[in-house]
């Protein structure tokens, strides 16, 4: 689909693509008389200053479902007491600060303990996963299931003859083929990350326009 030409658009893909260029360079390049960092250190401050704005907009979008689930009467219980823990720890945190005692209280037997059990669950779902994929359909998921398994008794305490040998195996895994692997997901996730930038910056991709 051709993309019509806006002249505010154009504003602002030079605003956005001159903003990147100078905060880019802040990191990387230093000129005399440019004060490229001092810049860098500005357009950082704003960056900072939209995102404590856009994490209000977001307080009030949270509270504006949940007032609008409550009106009418989906899920109303847990809107109530969304909006009560809310405006709780909100409360306390704006008179007292976050290291008042109800704050770090509530962090520490409701957040932590909440964590802990999504974290417990996330095991099961893990184990559900890997069943699925060890299924022995071809050689690829027998030596998968066959390395997963050694990797496995590898961690159990246990002494037995080879335990010595199973833990040497066990380090080359992870040092060369695992580190392979993931040094590969990582760069290709830097990739995507720069291809996404350039395409910011050139005016490709405007989601500031929508």
């Amino acid at each position: 689909m051709k993309r019509k030409f806006s002249i505010l658009s154009s504003i602002y893909v030079v605003i956005a693509g001159a903003v990147g260029v100078i905060v880019l360079l802040g990191f990387f390049v230093e000129i005399e008389g440019l004060h490229l960092q001092d810049i860098q250190t500005i357009l950082l401050d704003w960056a900072v200053t939209v995102a404590a704005f856009a994490f209000l907009l977001g307080a009030v979008n949270v509270v504006r479902v949940n007032l609008m689930r409550i009106r009418q009467r989906k899920g109303g219980l847990y809107s109530m007491v969304t909006l009560a823990a809310m405006l709780f720890v909100l409360a306390f945190g704006l008179t007292d600060g976050p290291h008042s005692l109800v704050v770090q209280w509530t962090f520490e037997w409701v957040l932590v303990p909440l964590q802990a059990t999504l974290f417990s669950l996330m095991a099961f779902f893990v184990v559900i996963a890997a069943w699925r994929v060890f299924r022995l359909r071809s050689l690829e998921s027998a030596l998968l299931l066959l390395v997963g398994v050694l990797i496995l008794v590898s961690q159990v305490p246990l002494k037995f003859p080879w335990a010595e040998d199973l833990t040497g195996f066990k380090n080359w895994i992870l040092a060369v083929p695992a580190m392979a692997g993931a040094r590969g997901i990582i760069l290709g996730v830097t990739l995507g990350i720069v291809t996404t930038g350039l395409r910011l910056l050139l005016g490709i991709d405007r989601p500031y326009s929508d």
